[in-house]
């Protein structure tokens, strides 16, 4: 029977002001600047942290994030890839990523989605630069392991998220991230969720998690198909518990987040069981009872 608490991470934002530092540059593309472009061209625009590419020719004299019938967003800057609610493009670099941020909000817990890495390590400091935590992570994913013969011709993966929680930080210190894998090959991360985790109730059997498929399937006259291939998005349903007198502050905490990217996952120990999902929570149920408790339903649409 699953007994493990439900848990809500909610993002505090990540802008120029509260990320200090990183080993990725600001750099995928020229700088815009106005003048004349080519239909394809790439630019980046720093200010907004988006890369754009140019629909049209011409002289293109206004900034792309204010003249949309002539640039196309095409997404994030490598920089900012790690904080922009979605997973579809990872922030990449060799050997290593690293980040340093002073965020404005506390922050207790952080979650890494779509790693491609070998360990991460997250310190935290406080306003005088003192460390108060410094935790590393091996990503080694071993939950395939089953017997010796599965331990002997066991071929290495790493686990694709991971969750630190638990962390004293206000918000005066700094969090320093090292997301590392093999020297000579690319660090990679989707999104990296920093923020206060609220705690949704206690997370029972039934509750299950998997994924929508957006790839198109078409099939002709003579029953041959082709494919699109687009991306995945997770989904989750959470059947959950907790004592009725919290079900107002929970209600609350979910309403306070409509339209705001969060992830949610089930506590300490339970990687195993997949059920992390990055993104929104979308109907919540409760449904109160005379002993004190109260079931409820939790639906969450992922972002891809």
């Amino acid at each position: 029977m699953i007994t493990s608490a439900a848990v809500m991470i909610v993002p505090t934002p990540i802008n120029d002001s509260t990320l200090l530092a990183s080993n990725i540059a600001e750099n995928d593309y020229p700088v815009w600047a106005a003048g004349t472009y080519a239909v394809g061209d790439r630019v980046i625009r720093v200010e907004t942290h988006s890369v754009y590419e140019a629909a049209t020719a011409g002289n293109l004299n206004t900034a792309p994030e204010n003249d949309p019938a002539n640039w196309l967003r095409v997404g994030s800057t490598n920089r900012y890839r790690a904080f922009d609610a979605s997973v579809g493009q990872a922030a990449s670099n060799l050997d290593q990523i690293t980040y340093t941020i002073s965020p404005v909000n506390r922050c207790d817990a952080i979650a890494f989605v779509n790693l491609s890495a070998t360990s991460i390590r997250v310190v935290v400091k406080d306003g005088a630069a003192s460390v108060r935590y410094d935790q590393t992570k091996q990503l080694v994913d071993t939950t395939g392991i089953e017997n010796w013969l599965d331990y002997f011709e066991y071929q290495e993966e790493y686990q694709p998220e991971y969750v630190f929680s638990n962390i004293p930080l206000n918000s005066d210190g700094t969090i320093e991230i090292t997301i590392a894998t093999a020297v000579g090959t690319t660090a990679e991360v989707g999104e990296i969720v920093l923020g206060k985790s609220v705690q949704l109730g206690v997370l029972l059997d039934q509750s299950r998690s998997g994924f929508t498929d957006y790839t198109l399937r078409r099939q002709d006259d003579f029953g041959n198909v082709t494919f699109t291939v687009r991306p995945t998005a997770r989904k989750a349903e959470w059947v959950l518990e907790s004592p009725t007198n919290t079900n107002r502050r929970t209600q609350m905490a979910l309403e306070a987040v409509r339209g705001v990217t969060c992830y949610f996952h089930p506590g300490d120990g339970m990687s195993a069981f997949y059920l992390g999902v990055l993104g929104v929570a979308d109907d919540y149920f409760p449904a109160l009872s005379a002993d004190g408790q109260t079931r409820s339903t939790l639906s969450i649409t992922g972002v891809s």
